[in-house]
This record gives structure tokens, sequence and C-alpha cells, in this order.
């Protein structure tokens, strides 16, 4: 029986799900927001002299892009050179099992088969105490240098069931990243360690900017799922009873 108030809770909780998508991309909006104003308030610093100034003075938020450089690099016994970050990774050659529908529509039954394949089944990671940007040396664990992990071409162990190679990041590479120097001191922007990205100055700027695309595109898929499944239970109640009347 569709009563007046089946018919309210309906139109009620509909405002509810427009009201909490909105939320929801309001809150997007201002954490991208926030991400943009930093990069495009940062003051930019590609020179030696202004961006040692900019740390000395803790002007703040800077933009830099320049060389690292590490002076004391780190590697495996087995390695002739040395690196900024060294990852060996050990991989083995391991048997798996899978089971599948297999037979007719009329007859059906569970197959096996048997694959081979080269698994990750471990890792060792070594770190360089220091790194040197625009003369002057901090710990390298302050900063993020993922982007610029390269693998070393081949296995330098390999044997029938066991192989490994190497990550590498080399002891000289060209960065871009947003810094806070409030505290006299190279932190991240955003907490924990200060990223170092390939791109850029101005495409870091240009790429904070693009957050409006994305939590839109993402905001608007999330409410029409959420719309359709509502709407999919809302009707299953008001036509429980195969009926549509206010009046019964």
């Amino acid at each position: 029986m569709n009563d007046l108030k089946r018919i309210l809770i309906i139109f009620i909780a509909a405002a509810i799900v427009i009201g909490l998508g909105f939320l929801i991309k309001d809150y997007a909006d201002t954490e991208g927001w926030k991400t943009a104003y930093k990069y495009n308030i940062a003051i930019p610093a590609e020179k030696q002299d202004e961006f040692n100034y900019d740390v000395d003075s803790h002007q703040g938020l800077v933009l830099s892009r320049g060389e690292f450089e590490t002076k004391k690099g780190t590697k495996f016994d087995d390695q002739k050179e040395s690196f900024t970050y060294v990852e060996e990774v050990h991989e083995r050659y391991t048997r798996h099992t899978q089971t599948y529908s297999c037979g007719s529509s009329k007859h059906p039954r569970t197959c096996t088969r048997t694959y081979y394949s080269w698994d990750r089944v471990g890792s060792e990671e070594k770190y360089a105490d220091k790194i040197t940007y625009f003369g002057r040396e901090y710990n390298a664990n302050n900063f993020n240098i993922s982007n610029f992990v390269t693998r070393v071409d081949g296995y330098h162990r390999k044997d029938f069931s066991d192989r490994y190679y190497y990550n590498v990041v080399p002891l000289k590479f060209t960065a871009s990243f947003l810094t806070n120097t409030s505290e006299g001191t190279l932190a991240s922007a955003f907490g924990g360690q200060v990223k170092l990205e390939t791109v850029s100055i101005e495409q870091l700027r240009k790429d904070s900017l693009g957050y409006k695309l994305v939590n839109n595109v993402i905001v608007t898929i999330v409410a029409i799922i959420v719309l359709i499944g509502a709407s999919i239970g809302a009707w299953s109640w008001v036509w429980s009873d195969g009926r549509w009347s206010m009046k019964d």
C-alpha cells in the first residue's frame, strides 16, 4: 500500500543522496584547490644562489628544478658501480594450479590446469646516506625518488628456479619538486617525503590545475551509480504490493 508517508520518505531520501553528492564534490574541489594553490603561489628557484637564499631566509613554499648528485653511493657486493638507491629483486619460478569450468552446458564439469611463472618473492633495498642539491647535502631519505627508479637490463644471478635483478637510481639526475622551507630545511608541502618529479616546473603547475576534471568525473560516476541503485530500490519498495495508491 503506497501511502503518502512512503512517497515522502522516497523524496526525502533522494534529496539526501543529492545533497551528499554535492558535499563530496565540494570536499574534492577544496582538497584539489589546496594542492593547486600551493604549486601556484610557490616561489620558483632554479639557480643555486636563489634556492639557498630561500631556504636560509625561511621563505615558505619553493618550487625548484635542478641536478641532484650523490657523492658517496651505495651498492651490493657483486656490483661494480654505486648508486643513489639500489633494490635487488628476487623472483622464483613457481608452479600454479588453476581450476576452470569446462564441458558443455548440459554436462558442466571442473577442469584443472597447471602453469609456471616467475613471481616476485622478495627484495632488499639500499639507500645512500646523503644527497647533494645546489651545493648542500641533505639526508637522502628525506626525498621520494621513486620516479627515477630504472631496471638494470638482465639478471646478475640466475638458475633453474631463482633469478635476481636490480632496480637503481643513478648518482646524478635532474628533478623538480615543491618544498616547504619555513623551518630553514627542505620539508614536504603535503607531509611525508619531498617527492621528486621528472617533469618541468611549468608542467607541475599545469598538472595541479587538472583536479577539477578528474574529481568532477569521479563524483559524477559515483553519483550516477548511487542514484541508479537508490531508484531501483525505491521503485521496488513503492510497488511492493503491486499498487500505486495513496487511498488504500
